[in-house]
């Protein structure tokens, strides 16, 4: 009797598609159940993947007028396609792996992701496809693709920052249920090379580079001197951005070293949130201000690298606080 062909290559391993053939779909599971490690682990190769996509489509967002466009500053009006095409690769991988993750991606009101995942469950894994859209659009390479797992009440457990030019990722998680707590850099190797190499993971270390840099928001701007007088550089991003293919002062900046603060209003969940979560499992400081639920946003948020550079900051905001109040 005849053996079914399709047993013959499932069961010979030189066939050229036994490989193929016995790769396995992902499985849901619960975050609940594997712990936020494993959860981040799963997540890691969908983030590199989604960066990989946006890196290709760079070069033709840099050039193109897709016609979208938020409102707001340039900052915050940025959006091009490749962000729309991110969010629905990251969401449907979410969708597929975790049975108790609801999902909040930063185009949500655009995307055809969002509205299939059900609100409610016991997680939360936010999304921000491109963050630095404008930064990406002139075609630097200073954007990340973020993911962040949290509970029900938007309290961060983990986060991946993916930087797709770099091929590297800052990644951390604290979790209440075995109590683990660490961040580390984890750098691909892979790239151009004909056989993979292992990656190089390394604890996450705050350290700076040079000048003792800090970014402020613009609610900061008449502070410039102050910050001077104490021994430090003000930098303004939304003012002082006009399309340096130098520039380095991205939110990334505040790991890499090239700053070692940042202080500004309106500080999003889904981003500044996932540095500050990292900069803190690193060894820093992070004191983000009153959360609002609806917006995903604290009203301020406050990350250094040391108490030094803390205490310069909470001085700032205390005196902003103070004159609006």
């Amino acid at each position: 009797m005849r053996q079914d062909p399709h047993q013959d290559i499932l069961d010979t391993n030189d066939h050229p598609l036994a490989d193929l053939l016995r790769g396995t779909l992902p499985i849901q599971r619960k975050i609940g159940q594997i712990g936020i490690k494993a959860a981040l682990a799963a997540l890691l190769p969908c983030i590199r993947e989604a960066g990989l996509l946006a890196r290709t489509l760079q070069p033709f967002m840099s050039e193109a007028d897709t016609g979208l466009d938020k409102g707001g500053s340039q900052f915050a009006s940025a959006l091009t396609d490749a962000d729309l095409l991110v969010e629905g690769k990251l969401g449907g991988d979410i969708l597929l792996r975790f049975a108790d993750a609801s999902f909040y991606g930063e185009e949500y009101k655009q995307d055809r992701v969002s509205k299939y995942i059900k609100d409610g469950k016991p997680y939360l894994v936010t999304l921000d496809p491109i963050n630095g859209t404008l930064y990406y659009k002139y075609g630097l390479p200073t954007y990340e693709v973020i993911v962040t797992i949290c509970d029900d009440a938007c309290r961060m457990l983990g986060a991946l920052i993916y930087r797709p030019m770099y091929d590297d990722t800052f990644l951390g998680w604290k979790d209440p249920r075995d109590g683990s707590d660490a961040a580390y850099h984890v750098t691909f190797r892979e790239r151009g090379l004909p056989t993979p190499l292992l990656p190089k993971v390394d604890r996450l270390v705050l350290k700076h580079t040079g000048e003792r840099v800090v970014l402020l928001g613009r609610d900061y701007s008449d502070q410039a001197e102050t910050v001077r007088a104490a021994g430090y550089t003000p930098i303004f991003p939304w003012r002082d951005f006009n399309g340096q293919k130098d520039w380095k002062y991205a939110s990334e900046s505040l790991l890499t070293g090239a700053s070692v603060g940042r202080l500004g209003a309106g500080a999003q969940l889904i981003d500044a949130g996932a540095f500050g979560f990292l900069m803190e499992r690193a060894g820093g400081i992070y004191e983000p201000g009153p959360f609002d639920s609806e917006q995903k946003t604290f009203a301020h948020g406050l990350m250094a690298a040391d108490e030094e550079t803390a205490r310069l900051l909470r001085a700032l905001l205390m005196r902003k606080l103070t004159v609006s109040g």
